[in-house]
Formats: structure tokens, sequence, C-alpha cells
């Protein structure tokens, strides 16, 4: 190789490390803005990070705030819809109570394509045949009706039954109260001497007859029928209202009053309370499918 060659060889190599070193100037600049620029970036990522986390924050507690006030909101409305619910069965059975007083009552005399309620609800009644009965009515039509029908009844099962008036009993047939009772007239008390009174007999006939009349329900709501005993004084006389046979009465006096609306209305005012005065369960609402 000449002189001429060899030199041209060098310059030429030259050329092309001087190249390779802007090459490598510019790579190595490059790779240091490309460097800067992440890092810049992850600076700047993280400056915004910062500056928003408050917001973040604040938006998680709203949301969880939302979340939990959609919560309530939806527990209050399936609790309004239960209520709701309950609230319609009580109207109903409310309803029912009020159509039941409004009906004519009846004590199973007749049946209609089956056995005449009467004979499941004076079961056992003819146990005390032959007691006498003085049944008196308020003025009142629908109360003579079921009058009527208990006499028939009770002389079906061997009681003497009656139907009488103020004459007799000396109580003002329009002072009687609505609904049904049983009264008998008391006596002397139990002794070892006398342990057969014939008021006790009375007594348990008189709690028979209000028992049966309690199942036939003209009484109000699930009350039972009252039932008393009372003195045969002629000092009732001044009352009106206590009533005094003469000659006396020697069995049970049942008097029949007109429907007991006004105290039904009361009775479900009040709650429907069973007869200790108790509430009565809540009802049940019907299950939706």
């Amino acid at each position: 190789m000449t002189k001429d060659e060899v030199e041209i060889a060098i310059s030429s190599i030259e050329k092309s490390m001087s190249s390779i070193d802007t090459w490598l100037l510019l790579f190595t600049l490059l790779v240091a803005v490309g460097v800067a620029g992440e890092l810049i970036l992850g600076v700047s990522h993280w400056l915004k990070d910062r500056e928003l986390r408050p917001l973040r924050a604040e938006q998680s507690r709203i949301h969880a705030t939302e979340l939990a006030q959609l919560g309530t909101a939806a527990a209050e409305a399936n609790a309004r819809a239960t209520n709701s619910a309950v609230e319609v069965e009580k109207l109903k059975l409310d309803n029912l109570a009020l159509q039941t007083v409004l009906l004519p009552r009846h004590v199973g005399l007749i049946g209609l394509n089956e056995e005449p309620k009467a004979k499941t609800y004076f079961a056992g009644i003819d146990r005390f045949a032959g007691t006498e009965v003085a049944i008196q009515v308020a003025p009142d039509r629908e109360a003579q009706n079921l009058a009527n029908e208990i006499a028939i009844v009770l002389m079906k099962f061997g009681w003497k039954a009656q139907i009488i008036d103020e004459s007799r009993s000396h109580v003002r047939s329009d002072f009687i109260s609505d609904g049904v009772d049983v009264l008998y007239a008391t006596g002397k008390p139990w002794t070892k001497d006398e342990p057969n009174q014939p008021w006790f007999a009375w007594h348990d006939a008189a709690e028979m007859l209000a028992d049966a009349l309690t199942k036939a329900r003209p009484a109000v709501g699930e009350y039972r029928v009252s039932r008393a005993g009372f003195q045969n004084d002629p000092a009732n006389l001044s009352s009106g209202l206590i009533p005094y046979f003469d000659p006396p009465l020697t069995g049970v006096y049942l008097r029949v009053g007109s429907r007991p609306v006004a105290a039904t209305v009361d009775w479900i005012n009040r709650g429907r309370p069973d007869s200790t005065g108790n509430p009565p369960a809540t009802p049940v609402a019907p299950v939706s499918k």
C-alpha cells in the first residue's frame, strides 16, 4: 500500500470515528433527555396525585355516605311497605268486625246444607233441662228476633224459656244495654249445714248458657258474653236497672239488647284488645310471590 493510500485510509477512519462519536453523543443526549422526561413525568404524576389525594378521599367519603343513605332509604322503604301491608291487614280485620256487628245475629237455629250450628254451640246444655229462663228484650226488632231464636233453641234442649217484660223483672226494657248478658239470682252462701243451695245450679246453668252464646258470637269482638249474679231484693225497684222478681225467679235471667255497634267501634279504636285487655298479636302481612 502506498503512502497516499495509507493516509486516505487513516483519514477515512478518522472521519468514521468522528461520525461515531457524534452519534454516540447524540444517543447519549437522547437517552438523557428521555430519562429526564421520564423523571419529569414521574414527578409531575406524583405532584398531581398528592394534589388530588384529598379530593379522592372526599369523593370516597361522599360515595360511602351516599351508599349508606341509599341503604337507609331502602330499609325505610321496606319497613313502610311492611307496615302498609300490616295496616291493610288490620283494616281488613276492623272492617270485618264492623260488617259482622251490623249483620243480624243468630245462634245457629237453622243450618243451610249443614247441621244447625246450635247443636255445637249448645252441646251439653241439656244437662240443665227444666231450667227456667226469663228472656227480656230491648225495644229493637233485630234483638227481638234473636231472643225468639234463643228461646226456641233452649226449648229444644229442654229448658223452660219465656219472653218477659219489665212488669216481671222491674227492669226498664229501654235501659237494657247493647249486646247480651246472662244473670242469675243468688241466695245464701255454701255452708256445711246447707251445702246445696238452689242457686248453685242456676249459676252453673247461666255459665253454660253464656259460654254457648259466646260461641255464637253475639258479643263484642272476642269478648265473652257477660254473666253475673244478683240479689233478688225489693230495694232494687227504685233503680230500674237491677232486676227484682216477684214471685222470685228460680232460674236464669237473659237480657238481649241491640247490636253492640258503638261498643265494637270503641273496641276497634282501642286496638281490638282481648277479654283480658291485651292487644292482639300483630297481623301477619301476606307474603307476595
